[in-house]
């Protein structure tokens, strides 16, 4: 299943060709605004998104923990899923063939309640397949959306703090001191583990 594909795509289109962060909210064409985004003096850095949210297993490795975290848990799940529903497969595929068998020596009332058996079997195999794929596509939504929000407050953040006039997210060509993408994933890190670390339980008191 490439199921990382699925969970990106809705979050990749959202981002192709926009820039996440644009300083000011002014005119880019009138003589009267006292900034233009397409200033020479403009300070524009590159955010890649890939890196940021991969498709890709080895991209997946070096993405932010908290992506990783979500798409392993992700995965997870729909590997489990999956695999009960290929053990019904499985039995499945055997009832048919003992059927196979037996049909030259068994009862018609037998049969049928087989086969009875066996249509019962394939149709909750086609019903939990199809709630399966709706599930993954539910959930690659909405871990997708979930961490893009995250991303672009953190982007905004970073952008008014070191003084990023426009982030754009795609791009044919950056060079790489306008690759700031190190320093998301840094942030958004450091943000998950102070998300993720218990605080310590103090030691209790000491007795006279």
């Amino acid at each position: 299943m490439k199921t990382s594909r699925i969970l990106i795509a809705s979050a990749i289109a959202a981002a192709a060709g926009v820039a996440l962060y644009a300083a000011g909210d002014k005119c880019t064409t009138c003589d009267t605004c006292s900034t233009s985004v397409s200033s020479l003096s403009a300070k524009i850095v590159y955010i890649d998104m890939q890196k940021l949210m991969p498709q890709d297993p080895e991209g997946i490795k070096v993405a932010p923990q908290e992506w990783q975290s979500e798409i392993l848990k992700l995965q997870k799940e729909i590997t489990s899923r999956a695999s009960k529903i290929q053990d019904k497969n499985q039995k499945l595929e055997k009832m048919v063939e003992e059927a196979r068998k037996q049909s030259k020596i068994a009862s018609q009332d037998s049969m049928e309640a087989k086969n009875i058996e066996m249509v019962q079997l394939q149709n909750n195999i086609q019903i939990e397949a199809r709630a399966l794929e709706e599930f993954q596509m539910k959930r690659g939504r909405e871990v997708s959306g979930k961490f893009y929000e995250k991303i672009d407050k953190k982007v905004r953040e970073l952008a008014v703090s070191r003084g990023w006039d426009i982030v754009i997210p795609v791009a044919l060509y950056a060079k790489p001191s306008f690759d700031k993408t190190a320093d998301v994933i840094a942030a958004l890190d450091a943000d998950h583990k102070k998300a993720t670390v218990k605080p310590a339980t103090p030691a209790p008191a000491a007795h006279a």
